[in-house]
């Protein structure tokens, strides 16, 4: 069984054969020449896309044809098929993309001073290297707004309560290295 999705310009295919791990097809157009993409991911596309293209770790197509993808170990990737090249995002696990393509909000370490579960969300620029933000307090990722101006999220501070937070007004600073959101060469 081969699951695949097409990428929003309709340039792209992405084919993954179900339970083979590892390697992902791109082909160009119908008859375009398959090219393999190989990682130590996971299977990406083990759960289809839901609204928005929004699974937990997964793939996401950023428009035009920007591959977005999740492992099972907390890394986002980007990949454009048409150069081959892939890029580390940031390190997020139960991660979403923005509608406009330009976001990925997830999940990463909180403060090790107060907690070291994966308890902060982080809005991090796809396109950006190094631009990532941070959501204040405890929460968890859970979408943004339909015009991609704002991140919302579950906050856990006097009950669990939907919040919304405009990304223009978030602060900057999210940890790097082995064990922050930012790679260490961000």
């Amino acid at each position: 069984m081969v699951q695949t999705c097409r990428s929003p310009d309709g340039r792209w295919l992405l084919s993954q054969q179900y339970g083979k791990c590892g390697t992902l097809f791109f082909s160009r157009g119908l008859n375009g020449k398959r090219m393999p993409f190989r990682s130590l991911l996971g299977c990406g596309m083990d759960e289809p896309p839901g609204p928005n293209g929004a699974s937990g770790e997964g793939e996401f197509w950023a428009k035009p044809h920007l591959l977005v993808i999740g492992d099972n170990v907390s890394t986002v990737l980007s990949v454009d098929p048409s150069t081959g090249k892939s890029r580390v995002v940031a390190g997020l696990s139960d991660f979403l993309v923005s509608p406009n393509g330009q976001w990925v909000a997830g999940e990463g370490p909180g403060d090790p001073q107060v907690t070291h579960q994966a308890d902060t969300v982080y809005v991090a620029a796809i396109r950006a290297p190094g631009r990532c933000l941070v959501v204040p307090g405890l929460a968890d990722i859970w979408g943004f707004t339909a015009d991609s101006k704002n991140v919302i999220v579950t906050r856990y501070a006097n009950g669990n309560q939907l919040r919304q937070y405009a990304i223009s007004s978030l602060p900057s600073g999210c940890p790097t290295g082995s064990n922050g959101v930012l790679p260490q060469n961000s």
